[in-house]
């Protein structure tokens, strides 16, 4: 569903364009670290796939327009999922405006099937539309094809539409033509989108989302056999320092006290109790020069076909401390059960990296944020961040979601804000950097700025950006960390608390050498004169750089190559304010200047 806006104002409101908070359908667009497989060989019975491991997808799947999503799905039979939507594995879209298309397929390798009907083979596997990004349209569908290999044909089995439930379906198929009883036997999903037409296209992203899970393919069974003896992950753990998920390890370092916590999603898929003899997490140094650090989680029992969570606030845990500027682990998660469960899906490996910034984001998108309407044109955003010493903050990091025809503004203002203790909310401004560019041809993903000076801050402090166009920025949002008080909005010159879930994937940078010292030195390097121009505009600088010059709204008028002493002919230029950024491979400097 390509316009499906969640709005956190009336409709009516939207109608009449005030200015507001919304959350376009989705922004989760995903990467695809897996390859299309290279399996020569014709597959043997079992066949089984509940995408818990890479490793599994590479030997079952011809295809790579898929992605593995491990948090977009709801409640997962396991960890792991393939999603099936409305980018290809180059995240562009299948479709245009007002179009249907078929999109992402997944492809078996060949299978040989060559058995009798007798033998009563049976498919199954489990479907969910939407998870929790954009629900189908009522057009779109997802299909499933079996391929007859001595016809040399695919034939269309079994397909689904959107009925509204939110979870994931059971099927499961009897195989039992000789036509596909051979070897060579494959079976493939694909999934059919359709793109709404849009009056706001920077509300337009990924859409259209179907999942697949436990895809297993057997002889000797039955219609009735769809019971997994199985504990499960279901998703990656959040393991966290407070309230965030990455902090800067000098900052780690010099705090005098950290709430180390987790939270944990389980499915019992086995209708009977079931106990988790022991759970524990192995922490492995990258560098290979630490030991190995292992923190034991305890035991549990929970109820058949069920999801258990747990969680603890305050676990009596910490990480080194080691004369190094980062400390980055692999953390792999291993829970023990019953002989007969399937391990597959009973360890989970994960990044744990302290470095130079602080994050509440998982850095997965589930949807995108924006102001828009009426008053928004210089509208301000910020997010709020406790930080554990006195630091300079030197850059920035944050998610912008892929639109359709890169509609995205070019520009915004990096704005840093101190706390005003009265309201806890936002007070002055601290720093304003403008001319920071979003780069649509690295979209989807995180972008990384300098600033052009570091800032010193201490405690809370806000950052945040200050729009230069109508259109929305479409930054991410990790729908799974739901706390809602750190992000706060500000159209009309009030600060308001965000009524947006989640948290605005934006990361303040620290401690970065290079990027302090490029920044203490760029102001004495490059100055632009005279301000306010009415002709020529002079660029005095070291070497060679190149320029763009554009309007508080981000378009463009004029860019090229500069020398030291250069001029830049303005003279068309209307009268008014200008941004000009100079850039190079090691700077980027923005300045405003007045053409009179």
């Amino acid at each position: 569903m390509k316009f499906r806006i969640f709005f956190l104002i009336a409709l009516l409101t939207v109608i009449n364009s005030f200015g507001q908070e919304i959350l376009t359908n989705t922004g989760f667009v995903p990467t695809y670290p897996h390859k299309s497989g290279t399996n020569n060989d014709t597959l043997e019975l079992p066949f089984f796939d509940d995408f818990s491991q890479n490793s599994e997808f590479f030997k079952h799947f011809s295809d790579n327009s898929v992605a593995i999503a491990q948090t977009q799905s709801k409640f997962p039979p396991s960890i792991g999922a393939a999603m099936f939507d409305a980018l290809d594995e180059n995240g562009n879209f299948y479709a245009g405006y007002n179009q249907s298309s078929q999109a992402d397929f997944l492809t078996s390798y060949p299978i040989n099937l060559k058995y009798q009907p007798n033998d009563s083979i049976y498919f199954s596997f489990f479907y969910e539309p939407q998870g929790y990004l954009d629900a189908p349209d009522a057009n779109d569908s997802l299909v499933l094809q079996f391929f007859a290999p001595n016809q040399h044909t695919w034939q269309t089995v079994w397909s689904a539409t959107n009925d509204g439930d939110v979870s994931f379906h059971p099927v499961n198929i009897k195989i039992s033509d000789t036509a596909f009883l051979q070897k060579g036997f494959k079976f493939r999903f694909y999934n059919v989108i359709s793109m709404s037409g849009s009056q706001y296209p920077s509300f337009v992203s990924d859409c259209d989302f179907w999942f697949v899970d436990y895809i297993y393919l057997n002889k000797n069974r039955n219609s009735n056999n769809l019971i997994f003896r199985d504990i499960a992950f279901q998703y990656p753990i959040k393991f966290k320092i407070d309230n965030y998920l990455q902090i800067p390890y000098s900052h780690y370092k010099s705090a005098s006290s950290l709430n180390h916590n987790y939270y944990i999603n389980f499915r019992n898929n086995d209708p009977n109790i079931r106990s988790i003899d022991s759970m524990y997490i192995v922490f492995e140094d990258k560098k290979g020069i630490l030991p190995n650090d292992t923190l034991y989680l305890g035991s549990y029992n929970f109820q058949g076909s069920s999801n258990l969570h747990i969680n603890n606030n305050n676990i009596n845990f910490s990480f080194p401390a080691i004369n190094d500027d980062e400390l980055k682990y692999k953390m792999k998660t291993v829970l023990i059960t019953d002989f007969f469960d399937s391990t597959c899906n009973n360890i989970i490996y994960q990044n744990k990296d302290f470095t130079t910034s602080y994050a509440y984001d998982d850095g997965t998108a589930e949807n995108g944020y924006g102001l828009y309407g009426e008053g928004t044109m210089y509208a301000y955003v910020a997010q709020k961040f406790n930080t554990y010493k006195t630091d300079k903050l030197t850059g920035l990091t944050a998610y912008f979601n892929k639109t359709y025809n890169n509609e995205q503004p070019y520009y915004f203002y990096l704005v840093i804000w101190d706390n005003d203790p009265e309201t806890g909310k936002p007070g002055d401004i601290i720093y304003e950097q403008p001319g920071l560019e979003i780069d649509r041809k690295k979209l989807p993903g995180f972008m990384k700025w300098q600033l052009d000076s570091a800032v010193t801050v201490s405690d809370t402090f806000y950052i945040g950006w200050k729009k230069t166009y109508q259109q929305i920025m479409n930054i991410g949002v990790d729908r799974t960390s739901t706390d809602n008080n750190y992000k706060y909005y500000n159209i009309t010159g009030h600060w308001m608390n965000s009524t947006v879930d989640g948290v605005i994937m934006m990361r303040p940078v620290f401690g970065d050498v290079n990027l302090a010292n490029i920044s203490e030195n760029k102001t004495n390097n490059i100055n632009v004169y005279p301000n306010p121009v009415q002709n020529f505009l002079f660029v005095k600088c070291n070497e060679n750089f190149s320029y763009q010059i554009f309007d508080m709204s981000g378009k463009i008028f004029m860019q090229g190559d500069v020398s030291s002493g250069k001029a830049i002919n303005v003279t068309n230029l209307s009268t008014g304010l200008y941004i000009i950024t100079i850039k190079n491979q090691n700077i980027i400097q923005t300045f405003k200047f007045m053409k009179q």
